[in-house]
């Protein structure tokens, strides 16, 4: 048995029972327990395949196998499973926090995704320094994939790029960096 990533919504694929075999017998039972030990499959053979499992919730789900031989031995062997949303796009902002000097510029990109394949409707990039009105803003429809931002800075302070996506579900995503503006670097 393996461990499984997988999203939201989708199926379960891995969990198969058709490896299991007995040294000194014959496999005559084999169950399947979710993690609060509720039988989720129960067979009277080696073929206990979990293989109609969709999982609704993000999070590390724990499932047991459970072997019985024809001598009434008993075996277990645990699979987690890590199940992912992927209904809330990402975005990832390549070097994160950065500190740079006056009448220098900085280079940013910036990647987005959106992994239920849904488009980015709404796309809203703001730069300001120091809590203050934003000094860049740009708002733009955008399918997803790499955009690169440059800045060009002449004064000090502490900048923070914002940025915002909302698919067309309304899933919405924030990420910021602070780009820290000195004139001793």
């Amino acid at each position: 048995i393996q461990n499984i990533s997988t999203f939201v919504g989708a199926k379960v694929l891995g969990l198969e029972t058709s490896n299991s075999y007995d040294t000194d017998g014959s496999i005559i039972e084999c169950e399947w327990l979710d993690e609060h030990l509720n039988s989720v499959i129960k067979n009277s053979s080696n073929n206990c395949d979990l293989d109609n499992l969709i999982l609704y919730g993000a999070g590390v789900y724990t499932y047991t196998l459970s072997v019985t031989d024809n001598m009434l031995d008993t075996d277990t062997n645990i699979a987690y499973i890590t199940v992912a949303d992927n209904s809330i796009p990402e975005i990832a902002i390549d070097g994160g926090d950065r500190r740079v000097d006056v009448n220098s510029s900085v280079q940013l990109l910036v990647n987005i995704i959106d992994l239920d394949e849904d488009n980015i409707d709404y796309w809203l990039h703001t730069l300001h320094i120091d809590s203050n009105t934003s000094d860049i803003t740009t708002i733009e429809t955008f399918a997803g994939g790499d955009i690169t931002y440059d800045y060009n800075f002449t004064k000090l302070g502490v900048y923070s790029a914002e940025f915002y996506a909302k698919d067309a579900k309304d899933a919405e995503v924030h990420q910021s960096i602070d780009i820290n503006v000195t004139n001793q670097l």
